[in-house]
């Protein structure tokens, strides 16, 4: 939600008992969101977790970890700027909230970009149930990347598209093949353990 100027993740709780649907406790985000994907593999450790992926305006994944109330930092950060403490992305986040935010602000340029890190905004992503140490993420910078959630690193970025990528999924049944639309109006299939797609599509839309 962008509810006063403040970008939140909001984590709901249903009880199926008295049909009551609440919100359990939130996120404050320094930027606003634009996808998000749940996943049950805490990156770096690979212990089974209750977490999710967030893609924003920034060019990188946050991951946070659902079950810990008020956290001061996500528990891993998949491409972007060099990490800042959890006070520090606290004390971003509070600047936003007194000052408001702007169309400009959300477009600043980033700086010491960490190595296969997007350029541009995270706008689609989608976590492998299969293989559960993959996460893929789209871009505005028009690429797609696969992520290692073992070491948090980019393994394999493809650039075959040629205007944002809107849309990336998984096949449920197959966990190496991917599908990926964009703005271009084409998609695209391909096996991510090669580095070249195998397949495309044009799309009337």
């Amino acid at each position: 939600s962008d509810e006063d100027d403040v970008n939140t993740l909001e984590v709901y709780v249903y009880e199926e008992e008295h049909e009551n649907l609440y919100i359990h406790h939130d996120f404050l985000l320094p930027v606003f969101p634009l996808c998000l994907t749940w996943l049950d593999y805490t990156p770096l450790t690979g212990r089974d977790g209750n977490l999710v992926a967030v893609g924003t305006f920034r060019p990188e994944v946050e991951v946070w970890n659902l079950d810990i109330l008020d956290p001061l930092e996500p528990v891993a950060v998949l491409g972007g700027e060099e990490r800042v403490t959890g006070e520090e992305h606290t004390e971003s986040v509070m600047k936003k909230k007194n000052k408001g935010k702007s169309r400009s602000a959300r477009k600043k340029p980033m700086a010491n970009l960490r190595p296969g890190s997007h350029t541009d905004s995270v706008m689609c992503m989608d976590w492998s149930k299969g293989n559960r140490s993959s996460l893929v993420s789209g871009s505005a910078d028009r690429t797609v990347k696969l992520w290692d959630l073992n070491t948090c690193h980019c393994v394999n970025t493809w650039e075959h598209h040629k205007d944002k990528v809107q849309s990336v999924q998984f096949n449920p049944v197959e966990p190496t093949v991917l599908a990926t639309g964009s703005f271009d109006k084409t998609v695209w299939l391909m096996d991510i353990r090669q580095s070249t797609s195998v397949a495309s599509w044009p799309l009337t839309a």
